[in-house]
């Protein structure tokens, strides 16, 4: 019997042999090999459907923000979802974050210093731990500066304590601890202020870039002046590391900013803006909080470049440097002269109110409106895939969090809302 596609099939080839009964002496016995008959293929059918591996899978991590903080959500699936759903996710809890590297999440456990390989099913997308890796003993306190240089070598840093652990992402295994010179100027830190680092960048030179940021103390109201913003760059081959520092900058952010044609940039940190109106310093002796710098393949910064956004906006307060695209830059801030608040402790109280945004074109330095960023808290580029530019954007507290695909400058594609911030995505395969 030869069966062409009808309301008993969904598959799209059929073979003349592939279902075929035989006829009994009895109608009844022929009606029943008959049932058996297109049951057994429609069983064969959903097997073979079920059984097709996913052509695309992508990871992505968001929290979820309540009293006590934020939890963390890993999720993947075929494509990033437009509303993510914390039921078909997996639960990291609170100080956590997920990275991936090519097929496979890792994720890692604040608390315990773990880092936890996961794989990931082809067919449904289920994850099962592939290894565990304690990082306890090595002071290393976040996964999310990992960088993989390949499937059998990774890096993760503390510069605070001069600190590099190199680990094979294959079997999860620690493979040497180097120690380092700590960041320039960590000696001098007083109080609660430290640096952080919090991204790695590996370049087409196979150097692992590390921008850093200085965070400043919570208590009121000294400020140590480091000498400028500090990018370190370390070497995966010879396992040396060098810190280029460089003083038209007071401090940057904790990631590079990646534009379409692959520059690389820091940006100022929202941090600096506060030393004017809290802290006994003297602006006119310290470095430029305004500018942005151009970092070269090598990780130093090209001394022929710097944008002073103080001269082409009308601010004391920069919020966010959010991207760079065919040389034009967004920037939000508060426009005019902020009044910030008479209390130390309420310094951060504005946060988010009236943050204008404006896109700047540097070649020409002409300012013009954009709107597409109003009411977020911040929006920072998280991924580069396949070429693309990636941003996650978050509306503050009980509100929810994008991600963004960048299309232009001006354009971008809202892929996916959540309930809280997103942290992290990655393309799997």
């Amino acid at each position: 019997m030869n069966l062409s596609k009808s309301k008993y099939d969904n598959s799209y080839i059929y073979k003349t042999y592939a279902c075929k009964t035989k006829w009994s002496w009895t109608i009844f016995l022929l009606i029943g090999l008959i049932a058996v008959g297109t049951t057994s293929c429609n069983k064969d059918d959903e097997v073979v459907n079920n059984s097709e591996e996913a052509e695309s899978a992508w990871m992505y991590s968001h929290n979820i923000i309540g009293p006590e903080g934020g939890v963390t959500y890993l999720g993947v699936a075929k494509s990033i979802p437009s509303e993510p759903n914390t039921t078909k996710e997996l639960e990291l809890g609170f100080d956590s974050e997920a990275i991936s590297f090519k097929e496979n999440p890792y994720t890692w456990n604040g608390s315990a210093a773990t880092l936890t390989k996961w794989n990931v099913d082809k067919v449904t997308l289920e994850l099962s731990v592939e290894g565990i890796l304690s990082f306890a003993s090595l002071g290393i306190t976040s996964i999310a500066n990992a960088a993989f240089t390949s499937e059998t070598q990774a890096f993760v840093f503390n510069l605070n304590e001069g600190l590099v652990v190199e680990w094979n992402p294959t079997d999860m295994n620690i493979i040497e601890v180097y120690q380092v010179d700590p960041l320039p100027g960590a000696e001098k830190l007083i109080g609660g202020e430290i640096y952080g680092e919090f991204r790695s960048y590996i370049t087409l030179e196979n150097k692992i870039l590390l921008p850093t940021t200085y965070i400043q103390s919570s208590t009121c109201c000294e400020y140590v002046d480091l000498g400028g913003t500090v990018l370190a760059v370390f070497d995966p081959v010879s396992k040396t590391l060098a810190y280029n520092q460089d003083d038209r900058l007071i401090s940057s952010k904790d990631y590079l900013l990646t534009d379409n044609n692959g520059f690389q940039y820091v940006i100022p940190a929202e941090q600096q803006f506060l030393l004017e109106h809290y802290y006994n310093v003297d602006m006119d002796q310290l470095p430029n909080p305004y500018a942005m710098l151009k970092v070269n393949p090598d990780g130093s910064f090209d001394e022929n470049y710097s944008v002073d956004f103080s001269e082409l906006l009308n601010t004391n307060f920069i919020a966010r440097v959010g991207l760079v695209y065919d040389n034009e830059v967004v920037v939000s801030y508060i426009e005019g002269d902020h009044d910030f608040s008479a209390s130390f402790d309420d310094r951060w109280a504005f946060w988010g109110d009236g943050f204008k945004s404006s896109i700047i074109n540097l070649d020409t330095k002409e300012v013009r409106d954009f709107d597409a960023f109003d009411g977020y808290v911040y929006t920072n580029q998280v991924a580069i895939i396949e070429g693309v530019n990636y941003f996650i954007a978050w509306a503050g507290l009980d509100q929810g969090g994008l991600i963004l695909r960048q299309e232009s400058a001006e354009l971008y594609t809202i892929l996916s809302n959540a309930e809280g911030p997103f942290r992290n995505i990655g393309k799997l395969w």
